[in-house]
């Protein structure tokens, strides 16, 4: 395995914060850096076993004030399930990839043992797991951290999931929807996403997009993966959440005039 810390400079790494500080404007720099784990296990001591492929690359908060702590310790929750506590973003990386591993060999060798000898399912145990993580500038200087993970675990296809955080760089904390529009906005909301799906997929109705196989185990709901962006809100539907595999990830941008009669003033 290899494990490394490796300084980035990005223009959102280095970009200076502006932020109030005793009614005077003070610059304070958010440096984040590369946390990298690479692991490669193979399900049994024969040559020819089949692999188990992790690859992490994230991005966390360099520093150790308490806004660095929050920043990572929402990136570990969101990854991982954990917090940093007064452990590392190194530590915690470097233990989800041995996790994982473990938990391949421990829950699928007695399987693959059964199946040795059938050549042509040797592919279903061939896991791959890829985490990387970039940030984009959203709007009013949030931080948009946006995590990509591809993995293969059996089946037919790869999965490949977008999650999203938008942090306050003051705090450190993430910017929720309840911070930006107003009590009850999540009708409203339902709606507005509801049209831009149609407007998206050329549809007229729900019966029509029940025909394509959108939304064909529930209503319309508003994403937990958001984008704040400086222009508008993108909601990030993963695979199977509005449709078939097929469609792939589906997003829905709405600008914030679309928004303005639920936007906080």
């Amino acid at each position: 395995m290899h494990t490394a810390n490796v300084p980035l400079i990005l223009m959102i790494v280095a970009f200076m914060i502006i932020m109030a500080c005793s009614g005077n404007k003070s610059a304070s720099r958010l440096e984040f850096e590369r946390v990298r784990v690479s692991k490669n296990v193979r399900m049994c001591n024969d040559k020819n076993s089949p692999e188990c492929h992790v690859s992490i690359d994230i991005l966390c908060s360099k520093g150790k004030d308490s806004v660095s702590r929050h920043i990572n310790d929402a990136i570990a929750e969101m990854l991982f399930g954990t917090k940093v506590n007064n452990s590392s973003m190194t530590h915690i990386v470097d233990s989800a990839a041995c996790c994982y591993t473990k938990s391949y060999i421990n829950e699928l060798s007695k399987m693959y043992r059964e199946d040795a000898y059938y050549s042509t399912r040797r592919s279903w145990y061939e896991y791959r797991y890829n985490v990387s993580s970039r940030i984009e500038k959203g709007r009013n200087g949030i931080i948009v951290y946006i995590t990509t993970l591809n993995y293969y675990e059996g089946g037919s296809n790869s999965i490949v999931q977008r999650l999203v955080l938008n942090i306050d760089p003051k705090t450190g904390r993430s910017v929720q929807l309840a911070d930006m529009l107003v009590k009850g906005y999540e009708k409203s909301l339902k709606e507005k996403l509801l049209n831009a799906l149609m407007s998206k997929t050329g549809l007229n109705n729900t019966d029509d997009l029940h025909v394509e196989g959108y939304l064909y185990a529930m209503g319309m709901f508003v994403a937990n993966n958001y984008i704040i962006g400086e222009n508008g809100i993108t909601f990030i539907y993963n695979v199977f959440e509005l449709a078939p595999y097929d469609k792939g990830t589906i997003e829905l941008t709405l600008k914030y005039t679309e928004l303005k009669d639920i936007l906080i003033k």
